[in-house]
Order: C-alpha cells, then sequence, then structure tokens
C-alpha cells in the first residue's frame, strides 16, 4: 500500500491511496502515470479506498559526487562532447543531505503554496520509495484535439537581469528545434510557437518556448518520440544518451522521467526535475546541467547548485 499526493497549476490538491503497477502499454491505463529517464519502466498508481499515510524508504545506495570530483568529471565530459560532435548532452549529479523523512508532508505543503505555477507531488511505495518535487517543465498537455508542449532550458539565477548567453540561448534553440522535428514527424498539424521568452521558476529562471498544435495519430508513440527531449538527455539523442550512460555514475531511476495524468479525456505530464528521493535520515536532490561545446565545467557546477534551491530554501526553513 502506498499514497500519491499531487497538484497540478490551477487545480486542487489530489491525496490517493493504493499501489504502483507496471504498465506494458499506456494505451489501456487511465491515471497517474510515471516513468524512468528513458521509459524502459512506466508505472501507474492504482487507487483504492485504504489509507496509508506511511513514508517507505528505499534502502538503496544512492551514489553522491562532491565538487572536486565533479569538475574533473565535467571536464571530461566536455572534452567527449567535443569529440564525438554532439551539439548537447545533460550530465547530472545527486547532492545529499541530512532531512527527517518525516518531515516530507511539510515539505509537500511548502512546495504547493511556493510553486503554484509547477507540478508538485508526493509518492511513497514500498516498490520504489519515497519522491516528491515540484516540477516546472510541461511536457504534454491535450484537451479537445488540441496539444500543447514547451521547450524550457537555459538556467539563471533570478536575481540576473544579464542579458542571456549564446551558451543559454543555443540550448533553447535546440530543444525548440527538435520538439518541432518530432511534431512534424508524427504528423501534428496547425503547429504554432511562441518564443522563446524568459519564464520564473522560484529562484531560477529559464528561457522558454510555447508550442501548440492539431492532434493526430498516436498519442502513446507520440510521448515514446518525444521523451526524453535535449532538455534532459541532449541532442543528437542518442549519441548523447550513450555518453550520459557511459559518464554519470548514478542511476537516474525517475529524475528526469516522466509523471503526470494520462487520461482520454486529457492528457497532463511533467518531465520529473526538481525532485529528490528520501532514504532514511537523507535527502538525495538530482540536479542535471545542459552542456555544450562551450560550457565551462564550474559554471555548471553553480547551475544545479542554483537548481537545488528550488528544494533546499524550503526544507532550511522546515
Amino acid at each position: 500500500m502506498g499514497l500519491l499526493y499531487f497538484k497540478f497549476p490551477e487545480e486542487d490538491l489530489v491525496k490517493q491511496y493504493g499501489t504502483i503497477q507496471a504498465l506494458d502499454s499506456l494505451e489501456d491505463f487511465s491515471g497517474f502515470i510515471f516513468s524512468d529517464f528513458t521509459q524502459q519502466h512506466r508505472f501507474g498508481f492504482i487507487e483504492n479506498q485504504q489509507e496509508d499515510h506511511q513514508i517507505y524508504l528505499s534502502n538503496q545506495e544512492i551514489f553522491s559526487i562532491n565538487q572536486e570530483s565533479y569538475l574533473k568529471e565535467a571536464h571530461s565530459f566536455i572534452e567527449e562532447l567535443i569529440a564525438q560532435k554532439i551539439k548537447k548532452a545533460v550530465y547530472s549529479r545527486i547532492k545529499s543531505i541530512e532531512f527527517d523523512p518525516n518531515n516530507a508532508f511539510e515539505l509537500f505543503n511548502q512546495l504547493t503554496e511556493q510553486y503554484p505555477n509547477a507540478l508538485v507531488y508526493l509518492i511513497s511505495d514500498p516498490t520504489i520509495g519515497t519522491w516528491l518535487g515540484a516540477s516546472p517543465e510541461l511536457l504534454f498537455n491535450s484537451q479537445k484535439g488540441i496539444g500543447k508542449t514547451i521547450a524550457l532550458a537555459g538556467t539563471k539565477v533570478i536575481e540576473d537581469k544579464s542579458d542571456w548567453r549564446e551558451k543559454e540561448k543555443e540550448e533553447q534553440a535546440i530543444v525548440s528545434s527538435f520538439i518541432y522535428d518530432i511534431l512534424k514527424a508524427q504528423n501534428m498539424s496547425e503547429i504554432k510557437m511562441t518564443g522563446p521568452y524568459e519564464s520564473s521558476a522560484g529562484p531560477i529562471k529559464h528561457l522558454k518556448s510555447d508550442f501548440t498544435f492539431q492532434i493526430s495519430g498516436s498519442i502513446s508513440e507520440f510521448i515514446k518520440q518525444l521523451h526524453p527531449t535535449p532538455a534532459v538527455a541532449g541532442f543528437p539523442k542518442e549519441k548523447a544518451l550513450t555518453l550520459i550512460n557511459e559518464s554519470e555514475q548514478h542511476q537516474r531511476d525517475l529524475y528526469s522521467g516522466i509523471l503526470g495524468r494520462y487520461d482520454r479525456e486529457g492528457h497532463k505530464l511533467y518531465v520529473n526535475l526538481r525532485c529528490c528521493q528520501l532514504t532514511a535520515g537523507k535527502m538525495h536532490l538530482y540536479l542535471g546541467g545542459g552542456f555544450t561545446q562551450n560550457s565551462k565545467a564550474a559554471e555548471e557546477w553553480q547551475e544545479t547548485e542554483n537548481k537545488s534551491k528550488t528544494l533546499l530554501d524550503l526544507v532550511q526553513k522546515l
């Protein structure tokens, strides 16, 4: 037995109790779904009436990396990026801090108040342990045959009033171009793009473009092709995924996977960012940075530190 709390932007808080189930296909499922980074494992939450307020903690070893080791690995990552002519690849790390899991519910409540424009969630189950987060990145929204998605890339602290650098603009352009090409390849019609423009997400801000389109064809196949986008993987996708797999020393698990509502009446799916996993006495924050051939390792480290503030600024107040 497990629990699932979630709140979509402009919707009421939902509390469900039940179990998770592995899904071979999305086509026959209606409800809240989530997946790992590469969609090799997809799950649905099966609701029942028995309430369970227990927090389940994984006992797996979580590999976190210090700054010195990160900088060394990031330098190697950039060198491989250049050597393989990869335009962008996302290198992630885990930041571990002390945290009392009994505060998970209060942290979830604080996240819903502080981030009304994010999908805020808390899931706890014996199979996967406990995860929570506040993701600003919409992957796919549909209603009455109209689809929406976004390109979100480039990161600065909210106080930074300087112009966006070419590095961030390049990141955003790569993601936007990839999404547009997928929409065309999946025969979506009446595609319209707005942006890029600056979008705030708590202590940080990004460059964002919005896409709307007329849906045609298989939605599950479209999602399979769309995710992971260059915002969390890279471009070209297959070469970036191979580099990530060879470079990262941890498993991403649910980080940068998909989560949200999959329903024939309307889909609302997000990318699982600004998230953490809880173990006994610990919080493990999953943090990624988009590397291009112009990246500097120290700046990417700082970007991940900035992203950690989404959760840490609230943890420090508990």
